[in-house]
């Protein structure tokens, strides 16, 4: 058991890193907006507004393409620079259709906040009008033979189920990107770790568990400062 403990800690603190790599990493690809509301107005949302919207991202650009829903016709395009700092997003454009042509280097702000790998709310003000966007990742196509390789997150799709224990009570936690569970709770505050594989992992957890289960066991005693270490930005969720 000590041997065990000892690995998994070194697994997981080798793939800590910065929270703003974190955050870019879980950027990268294509996402399609499903929910909005620009401004105060009632109608400003997806009841009332039918367009098509995609953003995608690499290390250091994003573009965003807006298609009218009828006609298939792209009717805006943006494309610039953006930085992350914590959950801060800030993007500069640096080119857009004429229609737009006003923004050219304007400079944008929006909190971000990721629910799992495939969702994300952004929250911030566009010219001047508070926004408010929900994302859905677009996920490439399983019959896609090129798929994985083009998924920047497919390394964390196939992760093992983490579980937290305390006394009897069992919580499932779920990582988001670089950030384990393992990385944030201290040592002195694990009272065992049990790994269960194969067969017996799905027999214990069903579909959930088919990739392997890491159930870490916290003392009583350390139970909500580990709480609170877990879901610090960015978080990693407790269900």
């Amino acid at each position: 058991m000590t041997k065990s403990i000892l690995t998994l800690t070194f697994i997981a603190l080798s793939a800590v890193s910065a929270y703003s790599q974190s955050y870019t990493e879980l950027l990268l690809g294509t996402w399609k907006i499903k929910k909005f509301q620009y401004g105060n107005h009632p109608n400003n949302n997806e009841n009332h507004n039918r367009f098509i919207k995609y953003k995608s991202y690499t290390p250091t650009h994003f573009i965003v393409t807006e298609v009218d829903s009828a006609s298939k016709v792209t009717t805006t395009s943006i494309f610039g620079t953006y930085e992350i700092k914590d959950s801060t997003y800030t993007e500069t454009i640096l080119h857009v259709n004429q229609e737009s042509a006003f923004m050219i280097g304007k400079t944008f702000s929006f909190k971000l906040k990721f629910d799992g790998l495939d969702k994300m709310t952004s929250t911030g003000s566009f010219n001047d009008m508070a926004t408010s966007e929900l994302w859905e990742r677009v996920v490439y196509s399983e019959k896609d033979p090129f798929g994985a390789k083009r998924d920047p997150l497919a390394r964390y799709r196939n992760q093992p189920l983490y579980i937290l224990q305390v006394g009897e009570v069992k919580t499932k936690i779920e990582p988001v990107g670089d950030n384990r569970p393992l990385s944030r709770i201290p040592q002195e505050a694990i009272s065992a770790i049990n790994v269960l594989k194969d067969e017996e992992a799905i027999k214990a957890y069903g579909e959930s568990g088919k990739y392997g289960v890491i159930i870490i066991s916290i003392l009583p005693a350390r139970q909500e400062e580990v709480k609170k270490l877990l879901t610090e930005v960015p978080p990693i969720r407790i269900r």
